[in-house]
């Protein structure tokens, strides 16, 4: 199975393209891009990692300067 999320309307969709090769959005009708969904899983859950890193970092740096004073 293979996903893609459309760049101009942001609808989220599985499709059944066993070449990963462009297709249409099923909702506007733009070409987007379709993705294994493992990969493109693992990219959303990394990506998700780092924000929720840098968060946790400028809470600390937010708060080591709120207790100072």
């Amino acid at each position: 199975m293979s996903i893609y999320r459309c760049k101009y309307c942001k609808h989220v969709s599985e499709c059944t393209n066993p070449n990963f090769t462009p297709t249409q959005c099923s909702q506007c009708g733009k070409p987007v891009m379709v993705f294994d969904t493992v990969t493109f899983v693992e990219h959303l859950v990394k990506r998700y990692n780092e924000v929720a890193q840098e968060l946790h970092k400028l809470t600390r740096t937010r708060d080591k300067k709120f207790h100072k004073n």
